[in-house]
């Protein structure tokens, strides 16, 4: 595999302002992120980091009740 024919691209999910950076992260998550991109520099891999915008309305509930589905099972004889 040549090192310098792929990309490495993170997806970062959030709702905090793109203006924030590696802000955006809680500083242990800033840290592992880090050191894997130093990682792939190291071995000659280009990587990139891209903040997207969190647009789910977690404000409604669309799962139904816990222990309100029932499972069924096949029963073999």
């Amino acid at each position: 595999m040549d090192s310098g024919t792929f990309v490495v691209t993170y997806g970062i999910i959030t709702k905090k302002p793109r203006s924030m950076k590696s802000d955006a992260l809680p500083l242990f998550s800033r840290i592992s992120l880090l050191r894997n991109l130093h990682s792939f520099q190291l071995m000659g891999v280009n990587a990139q980091v891209f903040l997207i915008k969190d647009n789910v309305d977690r404000t409604t509930k669309n799962k139904p009740a816990k222990g309100s589905e029932k499972i069924e099972r096949d029963e073999e004889d």
